[in-house]
């Protein structure tokens, strides 16, 4: 069975074929897990293609086994802001409204995580009669990641703010590349032994990431990107489009 992902593009990219070939019969196969790669095999105009499915999402290091989807991040320091509110609550220290804002991702959240937290508690103890209190800054050598304020005393919650991206444009549009080259060299690596030309289908779920243009503008510094018969970009955010074709027709 396929993944919801891989699914989504396969969907996408037969739309797109669809609007370009009204006329034509599209057959695609499913390729068995135990039989991959790739994920897909499509027969058009009588050639059969291998079609393969990968993401384009930011990797976050937060001392997990591995790095994380900003998503999962996110989740993260969420779900520690909850258990932090449920303990304040619990032994009857909650009593306003808090924000606790971090200003990035903290790489070694795991062995920090306790301290941080009774931080937060003694900041939650200290302010309890208070109406409003000043912002209560942790500090990782000489930044602080995290920050606590009391804005009132009417309801007993914890607004959480995870850390958000702060990624001027530039930056932006060289780390998508960055995470694009990655994508192209391993699947390279994973179709070289096929003998039928290559599809790859990329899902690209970073809402900030560069738009058709920027994409476009970068195939430049893709040399990996002949390796392939059609690169076809899923964007719910910019839109379908093909990065790359060596078919005319397909753009």
């Amino acid at each position: 069975m396929k993944r919801n992902d891989e699914e989504l593009c396969k969907l996408r990219f037969n739309e797109y074929l669809t609007n370009c070939f009204p006329e034509e019969i599209i057959k695609w196969e499913d390729v068995p897990k135990e039989s991959e790669p790739p994920d897909y095999y499509l027969l058009l105009n009588e050639i059969h293609y291998a079609v393969e499915v990968t993401d384009l999402v930011e990797k976050i290091d937060v001392g997990t086994k591995r790095p994380l989807p900003r998503e999962e991040v996110n989740k993260i320091f969420v779900d520690f802001v909850k258990d932090v509110e449920r303990i304040a609550k619990k032994n009857g220290w909650l009593s306003g409204a808090y924000t606790v804002y971090f200003r990035l991702p903290i790489r070694n959240f795991r062995k920090i995580r306790a301290e941080l937290q009774e931080q937060i508690l003694d900041y939650i103890r200290s302010t309890k009669e208070l109406d409003s209190a000043p912002d209560f800054k942790y500090f990782m050598g000489h930044f602080h990641v995290c920050q606590i304020s009391k804005s009132h005393n009417k309801i007993a919650i914890i607004y959480p703010f995870p850390p958000a991206s702060a990624k001027f444009e530039e930056q932006s549009n060289q780390e998508s590349i960055t995470l694009l080259v990655e994508r192209l060299k391993v699947k390279i690596d994973k179709l070289r032994n096929l003998s039928v030309p290559t599809i790859l289908l990329v899902l690209d779920t970073n809402l900030y990431f560069p738009n058709k243009i920027a994409f476009s503008d970068a195939i430049p510094l893709l040399p990996e990107i002949s390796c392939f018969h059609t690169v076809f970009i899923v964007s719910p955010v910019f839109g379908d489009f093909v990065l790359h074709s060596k078919n005319r027709e397909w753009k």
